[in-house]
């Protein structure tokens, strides 16, 4: 199984254990200026004023061009499945292109969330990872793998740690290259999956915060995302991971935190329901 992020997800996948064993590859996104994220990030280092950026919006034919050219470039043999961030790439302009890639092509187009779009492609990947094992990836499906991640992944409460007290703020943030600073309030939002809402569930320094919801939670294992800090509690972290600054949004500190509830026992459910596109 192959997989492509988009930048804007992930600038590299260099010291990561995650996408060890995995055929996974990150899609360099343009800005309006026509220079890659990753150039933009590099050149801005140092610099004292925050910069606004703007992705490129490719039109359906230039995005089907690149998808033809990635698969015959890369001789996939198998479906792709290509993480993506809703707020760059627009999701029925990637159904479109999926259709018409058909049969030759198979592309899975599978978004992020507002949010947690490290944590969910980094999940994402194990998940599909797992169910392809046990199914064989030329079984999985679009239909079924949007049944089985919003069965297993996104169906359970999450919390996102940042020093901002309103979502949208953090992902304007996204847009912007942010000076390196130092935040001294975090706010803690809980995300319940039921209603798509996000509440404030407190404040303070980042570390009570982690502690908080772990402790809270001490019958669940959990997944970890955190750029700019470290978890001093892994008791009951099973899997966690340290982006660097340059990640979006640039030099803002966070972490990202979900409780782990997959029984790949039922992935057999999936083949028995969700083959079919």
């Amino acid at each position: 199984m192959n997989y492509l992020i988009d930048e804007s997800i992930f600038l590299h996948l260099d010291g990561f254990s995650w996408n060890e064993g995995r055929q996974i590859s990150v899609r360099e996104d343009r800005t309006a200026e026509s220079n890659s994220l990753s150039s933009i990030i590099a050149g801005y280092q140092g610099s004292v004023f925050p910069r606004p950026f703007k992705f490129r919006k490719l039109t359906t034919q230039e995005e089907l061009q690149y998808f033809t050219e990635y698969f015959k470039e890369q001789a996939v043999k198998g479906p792709v499945v290509y993480i993506y961030d809703p707020a760059v790439t627009g999701a029925e302009k990637l159904l479109r292109i999926r259709n018409w890639l058909l049969p030759e092509y198979r592309l899975i187009p599978v978004a992020v969330r507002e949010g947690f779009q490290a944590m969910d492609a980094v999940n994402i990947t194990q998940y599909l990872g797992t169910l392809a094992a046990d199914l064989g990836a030329e079984n999985i499906t679009s239909k079924g793998t949007a049944e089985y991640l919003n069965k297993h992944l996104y169906s359970s409460k999450a919390w996102l740690i940042i020093p901002y007290k309103k979502i949208t703020v953090y992902e304007k943030k996204r847009k912007t290259m942010q000076k390196d600073k130092q935040f001294k309030t975090f706010y803690i939002h809980e995300y319940t999956p039921e209603t798509g809402s996000w509440k404030v569930a407190g404040k303070g320094k980042i570390s009570d915060l982690c502690e908080e919801v772990l402790n809270n939670n001490r019958d669940n294992d959990f997944a970890a995302v955190c750029k700019g800090c470290e978890l001093e509690n892994k008791a009951n972290v099973k899997n966690s991971i340290t982006v660097p600054n340059s990640n979006l949004p640039v030099n803002v500190p966070f972490v990202q935190l979900l409780p782990l509830k997959m029984n790949i026992t039922e992935a057999q459910q999936v083949k028995n329901c969700s083959l079919a596109e």
